[in-house]
């Protein structure tokens, strides 16, 4: 990894008057999408405190937006603020992820594709959001809920040391210099990284960097009619209702169905690759047609009956804070903290977590019951899971043109997703520094059987050569992989634990039959490192960690199962009228 010393050196102290200073319980920087869901989280979970957002309206301001596909946990988050009749109403329906892999991805001419996604639906729905509305209606709910704002541009932040309290200077939309005070500051100010670059470091990777490109586009004619689809089983939901990736030689491609009531259609449409893999130059509409012609000319010909409402590029996108909470009570979260790969739409999800953890430790500082070891603990475990992540990502682009590799790495990432991070979650593990301390030992090292079974599904492709729907059919059926009661009681994650390291088995298992035991010397040794895993899991654990698991607690409130029954009703009745 590359090291970045970022870091910007400021004043000491803020010149100005004790009489001319606005003092805040707690400052959030960034009026974007993370920091209006921390203001709104804090004052929700601290309504005591004072909690001002510094930055523009969403109009004043030029954002890239992007179709936002929220999974599981950031979808929780906005029904635990109170957004969810809201989302109903406002933001189209999500069934899932959907992955298409070409069967034969350089020739042109070919538009089979074997399609991977739930076949039957989830028990928790979620929603595609629209950002540009999306992003001005939750300012209002921010406001609503008692959040203050300050239209302004930060100039200058200086930290606060011996207890003494953050000072950042303001220039307000009067262009009048004002200055704040805040015991806790966020910084949710997204690439710009206002506050991160003045107290950490920044790393980018040394390779597997990544770029982007990407357009909303308007009154299109969708790709679904033009191609010739394989699954498993039919899906028992609307395909088009979900988040639509193709995969490419060193590149997916998303495209994310909005709500609108200004267009016939809308939908967000970008590439994300690597540029040590991919060969095309990818700068303008011109680029990007050119490129997908030769993988994915359906994409194109629906991006070609549209209207292009606008482009936005990254180049090198991939960093991550060397510290990402302090004791002195700073925080850095979502883009300020890292910016991840959005292949699993996980970005919205991992912020989330991040500003529950930020509550805890206010929470904690307010009660004086938290240690800086606990701090410690809570970033460790959020930059593993995150690391841990990217990394296996990053390795996906070398074979995400080849299906069957690509699919199976896809459904051992997503086991790891479905089994271990979303019941710990919802369990507290994540966000409870009493969890936390239990996943720190668990998390230390490297995932080396990840490694052992990306060479298994390399070698079992090369063994089959081009495949067909049957050969996906011999492998694994996701929707038995996927824990969709993710939501149950903490006493059952010993159980969900266990199944996480059995369905690795399974996977490997599976692919040796199809594949041939000569590659069983090679996966020898995780074997016996899962089989073990999963012993320990179920029967130690519990009783391990007894006590904790009687003192962890959940921080949601909202009334989830009275949601899902909503959602069902709502979804059965749309299927009817269908």
């Amino acid at each position: 990894m590359q090291n970045h010393p970022e870091t910007q050196s400021s004043s000491s102290i803020i010149d100005c008057d004790r009489s001319d200073i606005i003092d805040a319980d707690i400052i959030v920087l960034g009026s974007s999408i993370s920091g209006l869901m921390a203001a709104t989280y804090l004052k929700q979970k601290l309504p005591e405190l004072e909690v001002i957002v510094v930055g523009p309206k969403p109009e004043a301001e030029k954002r890239a937006y992007v179709g936002e596909s929220l999974t599981e946990i950031s979808i929780h988050f906005f029904w635990e603020i109170g957004f969810k009749d809201y989302l109903d109403r406002t933001h189209d329906l999500k069934n899932g992820l959907t992955f298409y892999h070409k069967l034969r991805i350089d020739d042109p001419a070919d538009y089979r594709y074997s399609v991977h996604a739930p076949g039957q639906s989830l028990h928790f729905l979620s929603r595609q959001l629209n950002r540009p509305i999306f992003d001005r209606d939750l300012r209002q709910h921010a406001a609503q809920s008692g959040v203050k704002f300050m239209i302004g541009k930060a100039k200058d932040f200086v930290v606060g040391k011996g207890g003494d309290r953050h000072q950042l200077s303001v220039k307000t939309s009067e262009n009048k210099l004002t200055h704040l005070s805040s015991r806790w500051i966020v910084d949710a100010s997204g690439q710009k990284r206002f506050i991160g670059k003045k107290v950490t470091t920044y790393t980018c990777p040394e390779t597997g960097q990544r770029s982007a490109f990407w357009f909303r586009l308007a009154n299109f004619e969708p790709f679904l009619p033009q191609l010739e689809i394989s699954q498993r089983r039919p899906s028992e939901y609307n395909l088009w209702q979900s988040t639509h990736h193709f995969m490419g030689h060193g590149n997916w491609i998303w495209c994310i169905p909005l709500k609108t009531i200004e267009h016939d259609r809308l939908i967000s449409v970008g590439i994300s690759y690597r540029p040590d893999l991919y060969s095309h130059s990818m700068r303008s509409m011109e680029d990007f047609l050119a490129a997908v012609d030769c993988e994915h000319p359906a994409v194109a010909q629906m991006v070609r009956s549209g209207e292009v409402l606008d482009t936005h590029n990254y180049h090198n996108y991939l960093y991550s804070a060397d510290e990402i909470y302090s004791e002195t009570g700073w925080f850095l979260i979502g883009n300020s903290a890292r910016m991840v790969d959005p292949l699993y739409s996980t970005g919205l999800a991992m912020t989330a977590i991040q500003i529950q953890q930020v509550t805890e430790i206010i929470q904690g500082k307010i009660a004086s019951n938290i240690t800086p070891q606990d701090i410690a603990n809570l970033s460790f475990v959020w930059r593993q899971i995150a690391m841990r992540r990217q990394i296996d990502i990053t390795d996906q682009y070398a074979t995400m043109h080849d299906p069957f590799v690509a699919h199976l790495r896809r459904y051992w990432n997503l086991n790891g997703w479905w089994n271990a991070i979303l019941p710990l979650w919802w369990s507290g593990f994540l966000t409870d520094p009493r969890g936390a301390n239990i996943l720190c030992k668990l998390l230390e090292g490297d995932d080396r059987g990840s490694k052992s079974a990306a060479q298994l599904f390399e070698a079992v492709s090369a063994k089959l050569g081009n495949v067909e729907q049957s050969d996906f059919d011999r492998t694994i059926d996701f929707d038995r992989l996927i824990n969709r009661r993710f939501d149950r009681s903490i006493s059952t994650i010993p159980l969900q634990l266990a199944r996480y390291f059995q369905w690795r088995l399974q996977i490997r298992w599976r692919l040796l039959s199809l594949g041939g035991w000569q590659l069983l010397p090679s996966q020898l040794r995780s074997i016996l490192q899962e089989f073990v895993r999963m012993l320990l899991s179920k029967y130690l654990f519990g009783y391990l960690n007894r006590d904790a698991l009687r003192e962890i607690k959940l921080s949601l409130d909202f009334d989830f199962a009275g949601a899902v029954r909503q959602d069902k009703e709502g979804y059965l009745s749309h299927k009817n009228e269908g």
